[in-house]
C-alpha cells in the first residue's frame, strides 16, 4: 500500500526504532566486553616493570593519552629496539619479538600522541643516525663506498623502499604509520601492485621468512631472515576494508593485534609528566638498544624455565581446544594466537631486562603469565571489533528512496537521516530521483 506524505516520517522513524531494538543485544555485549577489557588492562599495567607502568599512568593523567594505545606503542617500541638479537625455541616454534599492532579509534583520540611518545627514544637515535649518514656522505671520497643509512623504522615507505631499508638494516625494520587507511586501501585492492607487494612483505616479515629481490634495472638483494614490526593507527570506519580483499584468506588479519579505545580522559591536567618518569623510560629503551648493538651479529637464545614452559604448553593447548569450538573470523584468529603469545613473552622479557640488564636470563613463569594476559587482552579486543562490525545499520539511501517515493520534503527526509538538506539533494541526484 502507498504511504501518505504525512506518515512517511513516522514510518521511517519506526524502522529506525526497530533497528535500535535489534542493536540492543549487540550493544550490551560490546559494553560487557569493554568492561572486561578495562579490567584486563588495569591488571596488565600493574604487572609491568615500574618504569613502564608509571610512564603509561602519567601519560594518561597529564597528556590524556589512552593507556591501551600507549601499551601497544611501548610493546612495538620494544620489538624494534631489540630486533633479531634475541629469540626463543619452544613447543616447535622459533620466534622473534616482532609483532603487528593496530590502534583502532577516531580522529583526535590520541593515536598519534601515543605512538610518538612511545617511540621518542627511537626517534632521537634515528636523528643521530641521520646526521652521521649525512656527514659520511658529505665527506665521502670518490673511490669510497656509498655510506649506508642506518635506521630502526621505515616511515611511509613504498614496498620497494621498505625492502631496501630492511636489507641495509638486517637487525630488523619497523613500519610506523600514524594513519594506515591508504595502505589498507592498497592492500585490500586485488588489482593494486603495490598493495599486493605490501601484503607479501607483511606475511613474510611476520614469520621471519626469506625475501629475494632480483631486478634487471636496479639493485638486487636477499634478506635470508626478515624481521618486520608494525604499528599503525586506523580509523574504525576503515575496519571493514581491512577485512576484505583476501586479507582474511591470506592470514594477514590473523597476524594483527588490535586495540580499541576503552577509556579516554577528558580532564585537563595543570601539570606535566615528571621528568624522572620520562628519563627512566628513555633510559630503559636505550638499554635495550645498547644490548642489541653489542649482539647484532650473534643472536641470543632465551630459554624458558621448566614451570614457564609447562604453563605455555597448557595455555597453547587451551587455545587449540577453543579453536575447535569456534566459528567465523575468531576461529581463524585463534590459529595465530599460539604464535603471538611467544612474541609477546619475548617483548615482556625485554621490558623486564631493560631494568635489570639481564637479557640472557631465562623466561620466568611470571613473564609467561603476563604474556598470556596480554594475549587474551588482544583476543578480546578483536572480538570487540567484530561485534561492532556486526551491529545493524540503517541504509540512508533506502530512507531517501522511501521518502521520495511518498512525497516527503527534503527537510523531512533530512531530519530523519540526521543530515542537512543539501545532503538529501546530493543523494537524490546520485540515485537519479530528481
Amino acid at each position: 500500500m502507498e504511504l501518505n506524505k504525512k506518515n512517511v516520517k513516522d514510518l521511517i522513524e519506526d524502522e529506525i526504532q526497530t533497528m535500535k531494538v535489534l542493536k540492543k543485544p549487540v550493544d550490551k555485549q560490546v559494553k560487557t566486553k569493554k568492561k572486561e577489557a578495562l579490567s584486563q588492562l588495569s591488571n596488565i599495567i600493574k604487572q609491568l616493570p615500574s618504569p613502564y607502568s608509571n610512564f603509561i599512568n602519567e601519560a594518561y593523567i597529564h597528556n590524556r593519552v589512552p593507556k591501551e594505545y600507549l601499551l601497544s606503542s611501548i610493546l612495538y617500541t620494544s620489538t624494534i629496539a631489540i630486533g633479531k638479537t634475541v629469540y626463543t625455541c619452544e613447543l616447535g616454534y622459533k620466534n622473534y619479538a616482532n609483532s603487528y599492532y593496530i590502534i583502532l579509534g577516531s580522529r583526535g583520540d590520541g593515536k598519534s600522541q601515543a605512538i610518538n611518545l612511545a617511540v621518542k627514544p627511537i626517534t632521537v637515535k634515528e636523528n643521530e643516525m641521520s646526521l652521521n649518514y649525512e656527514h659520511a656522505k658529505k665527506n665521502k671520497a670518490n673511490d669510497d663506498e656509498e655510506p649506508i643509512r642506518k635506521r630502526f623504522q621505515s616511515l611511509d615507505a613504498t614496498p620497494e623502499a621498505l625492502e631496501r631499508d630492511h636489507f641495509y638494516n638486517q637487525r630488523g625494520i619497523g613500519c610506523n604509520y600514524d594513519e594506515m587507511h591508504d595502505i589498507i586501501g592498497q592492500i585490500s585492492d586485488r588489482n593494486s601492485t603495490s598493495g599486493q607487494k605490501y601484503k607479501v612483505l607483511y606475511l613474510k616479515g611476520f614469520n621471519n621468512g626469506i625475501i629475494d629481490v632480483s631486478r634487471k634495472t636496479s639493485e638486487s638483494y636477499r634478506i635470508p631472515k626478515t624481521y618486520i614490526s608494525l604499528l599503525g593507527g586506523l580509523q574504525k570506519q576503515f575496519t571493514k576494508k581491512l577485512l576484505s580483499g583476501g586479507n582474511l584468506e591470506s592470514g594477514l588479519v590473523d597476524r594483527l593485534l588490535f586495540v580499541n579505545l576503552l577509556k579516554d580522559n577528558h580532564q585537563l591536567s595543570s601539570s606535566n609528566m615528571k621528568r624522572k618518569t620520562l628519563n627512566k623510560y628513555n633510559e630503559c629503551v636505550n638499554t635495550v638498544i645498547e644490548f642489541s648493538d653489542k649482539n647484532v651479529e650473534n643472536e641470543v637464545l632465551i630459554n624458558y624455565t621448566q614451570s614457564a614452559r609447562a604453563r605455555l604448553r597448557h595455555y597453547t593447548q587451551s587455545l587449540l581446544n577453543e579453536r575447535k569450538k569456534a566459528e567465523g573470523h575468531i576461529k581463524e584468529y585463534l590459529a595465530k594466537l599460539p604464535i603471538h603469545v611467544h612474541k609477546i613473552a619475548i617483548q615482556i622479557h625485554v621490558l623486564k631486562s631493560s631494568v635489570t640488564s639481564n637479557f640472557r636470563a631465562d623466561v620466568e613463569l611470571d613473564t609467561i603469565e603476563l604474556a598470556i594476559k596480554i594475549n587474551e587482552f588482544y583476543k578480546l579486543n578483536f572480538q570487540m571489533m567484530l561485534n561492532e562490525l556486526d551491529q545493524p545499520s540503517i541504509n540512508k539511501e533506502d530512507v531517501v528512496r522511501l521518502g521520495h517515493k511518498n512525497g516527503a520534503t527534503h527537510k523531512e527526509i533530512a531530519s530523519v537521516v540526521g543530515h542537512q538538506v543539501p545532503y538529501v539533494s546530493k543523494k537524490k541526484s546520485k540515485l537519479g530521483l530528481q
